[in-house]
């Protein structure tokens, strides 16, 4: 992801997991706009979104004046009540760092995940966020499903048939 919240890339099964969030996507403005994202957070959509305006905030530090800055903060402002409540408020967090998340997947359910953000040296203001479940847990499990749903049928057919 660049420092404007643009997902730059992601894994099959990342975006199978979150596919509100995949390549392509702002996931500062999908955070906002995009009912789904708020959906798969569930009841910790609050936190998420309080996190990623303080996040943004530490990114305008750095990019002051920026037009693509001034475009998305200007958007978000005018589309969402939350945002243009929190941005006011100053609050800054770093972009890296580690914590957990607990998604409600419409087809395996909730997942708990631990995450943990990045910096990319040599890419500045890119940062790789890294989901994983606790090994042999529920969600580990249900993550193994989603791959396995996820996946496409040639790939499959391949998979089985290595010849």
């Amino acid at each position: 992801m660049n420092r404007f919240g643009e997902v730059l890339a992601t894994t099959p099964l990342a975006a199978a997991l979150m596919p509100g969030l995949g390549a392509g996507v702002n996931a500062y403005r999908a955070t906002f706009l995009d009912p789904s994202v708020r959906e798969l957070f569930g009841d910790g959509w609050a936190r998420v979104a309080r996190s990623v305006v303080a996040g943004l905030r530490a990114v305008s530090a750095d990019a002051a004046g920026d037009p693509r800055l001034i475009e998305l903060v200007g958007e978000l402002t005018l589309e969402s009540e939350v945002f243009a409540r929190l941005w006011p408020r100053h609050d800054v967090r770093p972009r890296v760092g580690r914590g957990m998340s607990v998604l409600h997947h419409p087809q395996i359910g909730r997942v708990e995940l631990s995450w943990e953000k990045l910096e990319i040296s040599g890419s500045p203001g890119q940062t790789l966020v890294i989901h994983q479940a606790e090994p042999g847990s529920a969600s580990e499990q249900a993550l193994a499903l989603l791959s396995s749903l996820s996946v496409a049928p040639e790939v499959r057919a391949t998979a089985a048939d290595p010849a």
